[in-house]
């Protein structure tokens, strides 16, 4: 029987998959098949430096051979994304947006590492008054990530699979440490610029199937699926970790921020304002404690 991530995974119009820190090749979607044009029984087991795909930039240059970004995931966790060309089955060039991230064992240890692709020469924007107006109302224009109004329909959607389901999720309410710091000391055009950064290195930190969003001024928003009570606070401190690790560039210097965080599970009964009111009182609790802090409950 299939998992739910499996069932997720295979119906997710990009293409994705796993291997293990030998980088040998342990899960293959659906959407990988359609994109690549090999079968999931042609690629199992084997590396991926067997010039299966044979990655390139967008110059032609061999991204395996002289700069393996699965390679340099599993030796340093670090996360990519970047636009390159792969070879289809057939012999022709597929232009991707790809994405690669670290997965980890319950030590924290890296165990492997999963890559997703979107086919950029399948997708195109139909431009008009319509669809933009639609995507000011959903997304937020300075981070084009879910505002809080997209934000509330994720919440409930995922209610209604928990309802429906049994779909655990989780939801972190993240303020940036420090922020009036940064109001204080550049334009609203550098703030801008700094907010977008911060917001790209936050979605880089979520699985492809989680849900990163922008919730106020100088808040976000992850709802991580398929989270249960012992990884929650893991899931948590591994992403506060792995951000304020993240410099982010601003003219010729760089800055490094922290996060004060509430976690909360989905309870029987929930509404999107519950888990959003109780995620907020928990991360006024870390703000309370000196931030730079995870909260999944308030100690007594």
């Amino acid at each position: 029987m299939k998992s739910n991530y499996q069932t997720l995974l295979e119906n997710l119009f990009e293409g994705v998959y796993y291997v293990d820190n030998k980088k040998k090749i342990k899960y293959w979607s659906n959407g990988a098949e359609l994109i690549t044009g090999y079968l999931s029984s042609e690629v199992m087991g084997k590396t991926c430096s067997q010039d299966i795909l044979a990655h390139t930039t967008l110059d032609g240059v061999p991204l395996c051979t002289t700069g393996c970004l699965m390679r340099n995931t599993l030796a340093t966790g670090s996360f990519y994304k970047a636009e390159a060309f792969l070879k289809h089955k057939d012999g022709h060039n597929v232009h991707v947006s790809l994405r690669i991230t670290p997965m980890y064992n319950s030590n924290g240890e890296i165990v492997g590492a999963t890559h997703i692709f979107t086919n950029n020469d399948a997708y195109f924007t139909i431009d008009t008054k319509e669809t933009q107006t639609q995507h000011k109302t959903l997304y937020d224009i300075v981070t084009k990530l879910p505002n809080q109004h997209n934000l509330k329909m994720i919440l409930q959607a995922k209610i209604e699979e928990y309802t429906r389901y049994q779909w655990t999720f989780a939801t972190y309410i993240m303020e940036i440490d420090n922020f009036d710091k940064i109001e204080a000391s550049y334009n609203e055009e550098t703030r801008n610029l700094i907010l977008s950064k911060i917001g790209s290195t936050l979605q880089n930190g979520v699985r492809p199937f989680d849900t990163m969003g922008r919730w106020s001024k100088n808040q976000f928003i992850a709802i991580l699926v398929q989270v249960d009570d012992d990884e929650i606070e893991l899931l948590g401190k591994r992403l506060m970790k792995q951000f304020s690790k993240t410099p982010i560039q601003v003219g010729l210097g760089e800055l490094k921020f922290t996060l004060s965080v509430g976690a909360t599970l989905i309870q029987p009964k929930d509404t999107p304002e519950d888990i959003a009111n109780r995620a907020e009182k928990l991360k006024d609790y870390s703000l309370e404690k000196g931030g730079n802090r995870l909260t999944v409950k308030v100690e007594k």
